[in-house]
């Protein structure tokens, strides 16, 4: 098992991954020396971690942001996980239009740098009330900027990234091509990001970029699977059967149903979402058909 469950909060369950520790002891180890000069080298170490904590938990609200406004437009968010290099939402269903995911994404960045406002105001605050430097003052001065820089890496156009994904729904509601919205934004985000990360002389960067070149290869290919399968219509590759009525009460999974006339890729969202292989094809309250994973499967090839 490699996830801690922590909590669930608007219907949906934060968990931790154990890469998460990874990142813990190396970020409390960085933040160290902000200390040096105002706390002892164990209190320094105590400082740090519950600084990683709380930065851990602005990336939270980051994430649920963008969990709340999906689950506002209808598509489901269940989880969130914390993992070494941040926070993911499982927004388990693809945006169906450009507004959607502006509308998903963009809240996001605007939640970090409200947070960075936030918290720089308490550091101005404390300022105002001590003309020292204190640990409250470097700890909110640093999570304000932290959480500014973090929105502003974001916003770099590489998809999946948020900065991606925005620039993705830009192209996809100008060029009205979801497939090559996405496939211009793939391949426009990895030569942005290694020259970041060579401005910045920071291999760390260059490193991040080819990961996430390859998660947004990933989905490119899940949204050219979308597009062929949202072509073809149940009717076609279902198994036919002889009519009988469908009685829900008599029926083991009554959800577990779809019409002729869905496509195979609503039916495919479905599946993964209740976590059932086979549906019941129903037309004028009859069950005519079957439908199973594997049949849509022999179509994605």
């Amino acid at each position: 098992m490699r996830r801690i469950k922590l909590f669930s909060l608007f219907g949906i369950t934060v968990y931790l991954d154990f890469t998460w520790f990874i990142m813990f002891i190396l970020f409390t180890l960085a933040l160290n020396p902000l200390w040096k000069n105002v706390a002892s080298r164990e209190i320094s170490l105590l400082l740090s971690a519950t600084l990683t904590v709380m930065l851990y938990l602005t990336l939270l609200v980051h994430e649920f942001s963008h969990s709340l406004v999906a689950k506002k437009l209808e598509i489901p968010v269940h989880q969130i996980i914390l993992w070494m290099f941040g926070g993911a939402a499982n927004i388990e269903k693809q945006p169906q239009s450009p507004s959607q995911e502006f509308k998903i994404t963009i809240v996001g960045p605007l939640a970090s740098a409200a947070i960075a406002v936030l918290f720089y105001g308490l550091f101005l605050l404390i300022s105002l009330i001590s003309v020292k430097s204190s640990i409250l003052s470097i700890f909110f001065l640093t999570v304000a900027s932290l959480n500014l820089i973090w929105a502003i890496f974001n916003l770099i156009p590489a998809f999946p990234m948020d900065g991606g994904r925005i620039f993705r729904s830009l192209l996809w509601y100008f060029l009205k091509n979801k497939i090559k919205a996405t496939r211009i934004a793939v391949f426009t985000g990895l030569p942005l990001l290694i020259l970041v990360g060579i401005l910045l002389h920071n291999w760390f960067i260059i490193a991040i970029s080819l990961w996430v070149f390859m998660a947004g290869r990933s989905e490119l290919k899940l949204v050219i699977l979308q597009e062929k399968l949202s072509q073809i219509k149940i009717r076609k590759i279902m198994t036919p059967i002889d009519p009988y009525d469908f009685d829900p009460k008599s029926s083991t999974f009554p959800e577990a149903i779809c019409s002729p006339e869905d496509n195979a890729w609503t039916v495919l969202e479905k599946m993964t979402q209740i976590k059932i292989d086979h549906f019941k094809v129903i037309e004028n309250n009859q069950v005519v058909g079957l439908i199973t994973l594997s049949l849509i499967a022999d179509y994605t090839d």
